[in-house]
């Protein structure tokens, strides 16, 4: 069986979650040696590959927002469930480390697939808003992957 689900803020489908936050101190660029996952690279790298092509400037791996997305993707896995549960406070911890005005998160579920992360991507493209999330005016992200193996929960943060 093959699943596939989106979900933003209040809807199924749609709706990214975009928190305007003050600014704060200058973000950290990417860290030699990261442990991101390959399923995580990848979606990161489509993300970046597709502002690409809109010509917009590439996101930057920001390590504070990879924490934070990786523990909501692990509390979806844990709970079965996708949501959007405590953004007010993944963007208040954002706000507490970087120097960012807006905090925007993308979601993402699915099961079955061969390539995860590009579902995931696929489904962000077609929904209007995760797609506005994605081509939107940021310069820092990460995208987090928490997983049984089977079950596939992403979480992806954007600020600027």
């Amino acid at each position: 069986m093959r699943l596939l689900v989106f979900l933003g803020m209040g809807c199924l489908f749609g709706c990214g979650t975009t928190t305007e936050i003050a600014s704060l101190p200058a973000a950290p660029g990417p860290r030699v040696g990261s442990a991101l996952s390959g399923v995580e690279e990848r979606a990161f790298a489509l993300v970046n590959g597709y502002r690409a092509r809109r010509g917009r400037s590439a996101l930057v791996f920001d390590e504070v927002l990879y924490s934070l997305a990786q523990r909501h993707s692990r509390e979806m896995l844990a709970r079965g469930a996708l949501s959007h549960a405590g953004f007010a406070s993944r963007a208040s911890a954002a706000r507490a480390a970087l120097s960012v005005t807006s905090v925007s998160e993308n979601v993402a579920y699915n099961a079955g697939y061969r390539d995860p992360a590009k579902e995931a991507f696929e489904g962000w493209v077609e929904s209007r808003t995760h797609e506005a999330n994605m081509r939107g005016d940021y310069r820092v992200s990460a995208v987090a992957l928490a997983t049984d193996g089977k079950r596939y929960f992403f979480t992806q943060l954007f600020a600027r």
